[in-house]
């Protein structure tokens, strides 16, 4: 095996491939620690993959390139990229030689890295067999909606592995997402349709991957995905890149069902400002880190309608509007977990939103969190679970 490319190219064909390896590679096969580079006549192909996830982008053959003679190139991808960096030289020579060791030359010299080559046939193949469903989809819709969900799934060292994924919707008629560590729970919805699809595709997919996809597949304005029974398979044509990802098991919570029966029986709401709520919760948050006894917020409100902000001995007024509803006879109290309310604010709403807080007859009942001037979705709804006081009903 042995060609010529700029060091540009490969570099920047190279550096993702190397980036999806050493993502999520714990405790995996040795055989993922490495990168697959097949040379072909016409195309040099680099393959990475971990347990989770695959990535394939096709460089083809340009007079800037030059193949001597085929072949497949399996190496340790943490050593390429590392010699990689080191580089100060326009172009590079490959060679793999007889003894499975790969010299790259240089202007500056010939450097030899050592390769498990002889092993290319057993690299994981994850090609697809059949094509359950095939669509397109708007790249900067699917963006957003990832950006508005992963953030409420669970940690990846969840003991229910499916809670640390989000839940996808596709049909003719939009896409709707769903993220939640049954603490939180988050929808995102668009009206941008799908084409070429007829029925409903659902998938769930691990949302540490799909929070790393925007410096990777984002550059392009349709993708097209494929679907299996148990892999998702992202292509962006434009850049000839292609990423797969395993799903999860798809007996998700019923996220959709919890958000309905909450926004199903509220009993009041009233509008705030994010940018001023969110510098409020930032201030209650220091005040209960430091504090041995309680974790929790307050948002109570009296029987005019004030709305309060407290933790311990704080306390502070917000500013509202547009008050709907009614509360009972005595003053209304939910406590919360401030973080939870300040990751929704911050991931999703922009500093000028004015946003809706709904709550239910009584304060054990998720509050629910809309923004009907988004400008980013055309629609998306968050619940925050209430936190039962000690001593409390």
């Amino acid at each position: 095996m042995k060609f010529q490319i700029s060091t540009s190219v490969f570099v920047n064909r190279f550096m993702p491939v190397a980036q999806t390896i050493n993502s999520n590679n714990k405790d995996s096969q040795e055989i993922y620690s490495n990168a697959l580079i097949k040379v072909n006549k016409d195309s040099i192909v680099f393959i990475g993959a971990n347990p989770t996830t695959r990535i394939v982008i096709d460089l083809p053959v340009t007079d800037d390139i030059k193949v001597v003679e085929t072949g497949n190139i399996l190496i340790n991808a943490s050593l390429l990229s590392n010699f990689l960096r080191t580089v100060n030289a326009d172009r590079m020579l490959f060679e793999l030689r007889d003894d499975q060791s790969l010299i790259i030359a240089t202007d500056n010299g010939a450097y030899k890295l050592p390769t498990l080559s002889d092993q290319a046939s057993n690299y994981p193949n994850w090609d697809m067999t059949s094509v359950d469903n095939s669509f397109e989809v708007d790249s900067a819709s699917l963006y957003k909606l990832i950006k508005h969900t992963t953030y409420a799934s669970a940690k990846t060292d969840s003991a229910d592995e499916v809670l640390t994924g989000i839940q996808m919707n596709f049909n003719k008629d939009g896409i709707i997402c769903y993220g939640t560590d049954k603490f939180i729970f988050s929808k995102a919805q668009t009206d941008i349709q799908s084409e070429g699809l007829t029925d409903e595709v659902s998938v769930v997919l691990p949302s540490d991957v799909l929070s790393k996809l925007s410096t990777i597949i984002f550059k392009t304005k349709l993708l097209e995905l494929q679907t299996t029974y148990n892999l998702l398979k992202i292509l962006n044509k434009d850049a000839h890149m292609e990423y797969d990802i395993r799903l999860l098991n798809n007996n998700y919570p019923l996220a959709n069902k919890v958000i309905e029966k909450v926004l199903g029986s509220t009993s009041f709401s009233f509008n705030v400002n994010m940018r001023d709520t969110y510098e409020a919760l930032k201030r209650v948050y220091v005040l209960l880190k430091n504090s041995e006894k309680v974790s929790y917020a307050r948002i109570q409100v009296t029987k005019d309608n004030e709305v309060y902000l407290s933790a311990n001995v704080s306390k502070e007024k917000l500013a509202t509007s547009n008050f709907q509803g009614q509360i009972a006879d005595d003053d209304f109290t939910f406590s919360f977990n401030p973080e939870y309310l300040m990751n929704i604010l911050k991931q999703s709403y922009s500093s000028q939103d004015n946003i809706t807080f709904t709550f239910g007859k009584d304060g054990l009942s998720p509050m629910s969190i809309q923004c009907d001037s988004s400008q980013d979705l055309d629609k998306q709804v968050q619940l925050v679970a209430a936190i039962r006081e000690f001593g409390k009903n």
